[in-house]
């Protein structure tokens, strides 16, 4: 991992030559770096090209006059989303269209719930459960219910990720965040417990904010927060029953920024 002091450095440099970059390839601002700032040679190829593009996504304005790597392939996105999920999934689907590329990720919540935590059957709230985050163009969506789970990560067409594999880190740290919240939720017996909700969830939801911010590859880049919305709701009651069965009473919809 490149530190953050030297990350600085790098975009000093960048700071200081954005004149010179207009029409120059990432590759080419890549060697320009190393040849100005020699502790850049020490930074793997994969971490600077991170640092670079985060820096071009940062600054739109150079961004529009940059060329732009080419546009990785659907089977290349989806060997290193699938090689970072390590729960079984329904598999790993690339769709574009002419704004965005977007990744998702599903599968079967007791599948995913295999492991150190109970299955979905214990999970005590009876809505669905989201994460959203934004990072600079990327956006990271996560969605959990009773009987299914779903990552969606997206961003625009005419960008390069800045390090393919950060894409897989989204999608490891959303799924062990995901992992994390069904086990948070088994202490929930009533609407008192939800005030305690957001505690329990932070140690899941904050990995996954951390790798958002990897993928931009920028120290000074905005932090916009993880919000979390959940809906907490009592299941419904079987055909002719009678009452109202154990769980959470009522509707509340809560939304929670880390």
């Amino acid at each position: 991992m490149i530190s953050d002091e030297l990350r600085n450095k790098i975009n000093a440099v960048l700071d200081s030559r954005v004149d010179h970059y207009k029409y120059q390839t990432v590759d080419w601002i890549m060697v320009d770096v190393r040849l100005l700032l020699p502790e850049a040679y020490l930074v793997s190829d994969t971490d600077l090209r991170s640092v670079v593009v985060g820096y071009i996504l940062f600054h739109d304005d150079l961004f529009r006059t940059i060329l732009m790597a080419p546009a990785l392939s659907d089977q290349k996105i989806k060997q290193v989303v699938e090689g970072a999920i390590k729960t079984v999934t329904q598999g790993v689907k690339v769709e574009r269209d002419p704004v965005t590329v977007k990744v998702t990720v599903s599968g079967v919540t007791a599948e995913l719930a295999k492991g150190d935590v109970k299955a979905s059957a214990g999970v005590s709230w009876g809505g669905t459960l989201s994460l959203g985050a934004s990072k600079g163009n990327i956006n990271f969506n996560g969605e959990l219910a009773q009987d299914h789970w779903k990552i969606v990560i997206s961003y625009p067409t005419d960008t390069a990720v800045p390090d393919l594999n950060t894409l897989g880190t989204v999608a490891s740290q959303g799924e062990q965040g995901l992992i994390g919240i069904i086990g948070a939720t088994q202490g929930i017996k009533s609407a008192d417990d939800i005030k305690n909700f957001p505690d329990k969830i932070k140690p899941f939801v904050k990995p996954v904010s951390d790798a958002m911010d990897a993928v931009q590859g920028i120290a000074k880049a905005p932090k916009t927060g993880l919000s979390v919305g959940v809906t907490f709701g009592s299941p419904d009651s079987p055909p002719g029953a009678t009452g109202i069965r154990p769980g959470v009473q009522g509707v509340a919809t809560l939304t929670f920024t880390f």
